[in-house]
């Protein structure tokens, strides 16, 4: 959605759109895959993943730094107002493109994903999202 800093593409979201129109169908969109700090690097800009001073990952128990049972995971830190500062702008930008471009109204409702998703941590083997011990401690959220 966003290939580079400020430059949005949402060329894939017209044609979902159009089909959707052809087929006589409405729209929900789900925000949370492109949520940069949802865990996965795969939704998140290049241009923030080569930016590791500026838009910091996750450090702790689980992570980069620190491996699990001999797995880590790629995340950037929630906390990070840099970060959020992008997800933002990104969000916004999805808003005006749907408020000037979906004329027929085809989108119903656009979720965001806001909750914290390490879905590639992990802890004795097992990856999952829900483990306590996986919390960033970097310096925008410290260990309570």
């Amino acid at each position: 959605m966003e290939p580079k800093k400020d430059v949005y593409d949402f060329r894939f979201l017209e044609e979902c759109i159009g089909r959707a129109e052809k087929a006589g169908l409405k729209v929900v969109l789900y925000f949370g895959c492109s949520n940069y700090a949802a865990g996965d690097p795969v939704f998140v800009p290049d241009y923030i993943k080569n930016d590791e001073k500026t838009y910091t990952q996750v450090k702790g128990r689980g992570f980069r730094d620190e491996p699990i049972a001999g797995h880590t995971a790629l995340a950037l830190c929630p906390g990070n107002p840099a970060t959020l500062e992008r997800e933002r702008k990104a969000y916004c930008e999805l808003m005006a493109y749907l408020r000037d471009c979906d004329v027929n109204r085809s989108v119903l409702a656009v979720h965001y994903g806001g909750e914290m998703n390490f879905i590639q941590s992990a802890k004795e083997g097992f990856i999952g999202w829900n483990n306590p011990e996986l919390r960033c401690e970097c310096e925008h959220l410290p260990a309570a």
